[in-house]
């Protein structure tokens, strides 16, 4: 027999086993003890409300973890059901319990079984960003062009010409331009590499950017682009190869790069080469409305 139970001090144990296991389903879902021992003790007691555990017979074997945005929306941080389960049921049964919202929404990493019970469970996905990888083996040719030129960025001298190029790039009616603030504020963080950032001239027209950072020891290709109408040109694989041999030269192997799934141009170019699909990473919605 299925019931469920809210998060208390005689299920945290068993809560803890499950907030474990977590990522068996999804990388992305949140650790719960993350958050949880950075609150004070009333925040505790508010953030325990947000956690259902759903109980067969004399054993907990799953739970979602659930936070409202608004009073019709609700966002996953996290669901699971152990594997020993009837899977599909409970995870059903998870989703019954919080179906008073009208919008449910939820972020996964793709696996073998997550999207496919997802799909089952009513949930549509509405954008999915790819993660590629390349492994660096060798310096890539480049053809020689009197006309082309690279420089990096220097700060406290580019920092407005950087802020121009990359709005110009990546120009949009649902993106909110940068400012020069934007970028002094990014070239302060940890991750920000002091030779990583670099511009593109043709015919001295500035045309393109792109930027290296580190994340978790990895470098990871970002705002990388070229101004619209010299796309297609193949100014994106001349600056993209200039990049990676930045990188090649520094002894890195493993370079990553993030892209839309729908970005179908951009996805062309990096698989022309070399780099190839490793993660998909997207945002999910399950709409209960009449």
């Amino acid at each position: 027999m299925y019931r469920f139970y809210t998060l208390n001090k005689n299920n945290m144990n068993d809560f803890k086993l499950l907030n474990e296991c977590r990522t068996n389903f999804n990388k992305l879902n949140k650790d719960f003890f993350y958050q949880y021992h950075n609150l004070n003790q009333f925040q505790q007691l508010l953030i325990k409300k947000q956690v259902k555990l759903l109980k067969n017979d004399y054993r907990y074997i799953g739970y979602i973890w659930t936070e409202n945005k608004g009073n019709s929306n609700c966002f996953i941080n996290s669901m699971y059901i152990a594997e020993d389960s009837n899977t599909f049921k409970c995870y059903r049964l998870l989703l019954n319990s919080i179906k008073s919202h009208s919008i449910i929404s939820y972020n996964c990493e793709k696996n073998n079984i997550n999207y496919d019970i997802l799909i089952r469970l009513g949930f549509n996905k509405v954008n999915a960003l790819f993660e590629m990888k390349i492994i660096l083996n060798s310096i890539f040719q480049i053809e020689s062009l009197n006309y082309v030129k690279f420089h990096k960025v220097i700060r406290g001298r580019d920092e407005q010409l950087r802020c121009i190029i990359q709005n110009n790039i990546f120009n949009s009616d649902n993106r909110i331009p940068l400012k020069v603030e934007d970028i002094y504020y990014d070239e302060m963080q940890d991750y920000y590499c002091e030779d990583g950032a670099i511009l593109m001239k043709v015919n001295n027209i500035y045309i393109g950017y792109g930027q290296i950072i580190m994340k978790d020891n990895c470098p990871y290709v970002v705002n990388f682009g070229v101004i619209k109408d010299y796309r297609n040109r193949g100014y994106g694989k001349m600056l993209l190869k200039y990049i990676l041999n930045i990188l090649y030269k520094k002894g890195k192997k493993l370079v990553k790069i993030n892209v839309d799934s729908e970005n179908k141009s951009a996805i062309k170019l990096y698989e022309s080469i070399g780099f190839i699909n490793d993660k998909e990473r997207s945002h999910w919605v399950l709409s209960n409305k009449k």
